[in-house]
């Protein structure tokens, strides 16, 4: 559940389609309130627990994808709290450009991992290059060519997610 800093930003989620004019909050003329900021209060997969943890070297493979294969997606994590902690890594996808608009980011995938303090571990999330699909404007599943980013982390705050791209061909 993603939740709103005011009640006017709701309906307000994490698939949400990309905007004509982004949000910048240095420019006046694009999208944004005036008096608080776009950004949910809790974005979804947001959550408190015993571990701090961090994430490194994000590995998808292959760079190259068709639409036969199965993308492996790892990313390392360690533990740097005090306490033995369970984390939930979500993996979501972002088709960059579309014949038809695409959500900003769309789940894809999750998987826990439980680690002891300072303990460092490995997750492995695959993906059926097939799934990747989505109906066009006339309604039909395709398997469209171009650039995808697989982004990983804790949650669906941007800024939180680890990013690599993958070409679909």
């Amino acid at each position: 559940m993603t939740w709103p800093r005011a009640l006017g930003q709701v309906p307000i989620f994490f698939g949400q389609r990309p905007s004509g004019r982004p949000m910048n909050a240095d420019d006046f003329y694009t999208s944004k309130y005036l008096d608080v900021s776009n950004e949910p209060l809790y974005a979804f997969g947001h959550g408190l627990g015993y571990g701090r943890f961090a994430y490194s070297d994000l590995r998808v493979i292959p760079e190259r994808v068709t639409e036969n294969d199965t993308i492996r997606v790892t990313v390392d994590l360690v533990n740097e709290g005090k306490r033995a902690a369970e984390e939930t890594v979500f993996l979501f996808m972002r088709d960059k450009i579309a014949s038809v608009a695409r959500p900003l980011l769309e789940l894809r995938g999750f998987t826990k991992i439980a680690l002891q303090p300072g303990e460092r571990g490995s997750v492995e999330i695959e993906v059926a290059a097939s799934d990747l699909r989505f109906l066009d404007a006339g309604l039909k599943p395709v398997f469209e060519k171009g650039e995808v980013e697989i982004l990983v982390g804790p949650s669906a705050e941007r800024e939180k997610l680890l990013v690599q791209t993958v070409r679909l061909v």
